[in-house]
């Protein structure tokens, strides 16, 4: 049953990833795709959960905004939400506990 449950995560997340790399390719054709995404990493340091949550789903995906998938920074930017009490953000930060993704796994 553990199994079922870890393969079902697994394939949420490759389809969110996919999706959410579709959209960025198509936003990042856009002349002020890097402009808006400054402005969203800005607000994001400052302290916004919502631009924090986007930030980390951008570096969880990859995309020409932000490189190649970097789920260190993604999990970086879903902690500093889920600690604002963001429920997306505590759900994929509890998710890449569970497959251990970007996070240090705990052996007991």
């Amino acid at each position: 049953m553990q199994m079922k449950k870890y393969v079902i995560c697994l394939c949420c997340l490759l389809l969110l990833t996919l999706l959410t790399k579709a959209r960025n390719t198509q936003a990042a054709e856009s002349p002020d795709a890097a402009e808006g995404f400054a402005k969203m990493q800005e607000m994001a340091e400052r302290g916004n959960a919502d631009a924090q949550y986007l930030i980390g789903m951008f570096y969880g995906s990859g995309g020409t905004l932000t490189g190649p998938p970097d789920t260190y920074k993604a999990a970086e930017w879903f902690y500093k939400t889920a600690e604002q009490r963001y429920s997306q953000a505590q759900y994929m930060l509890g998710f890449a506990h569970l497959a251990g993704a970007s996070v240090i796994r705990d052996k007991q």
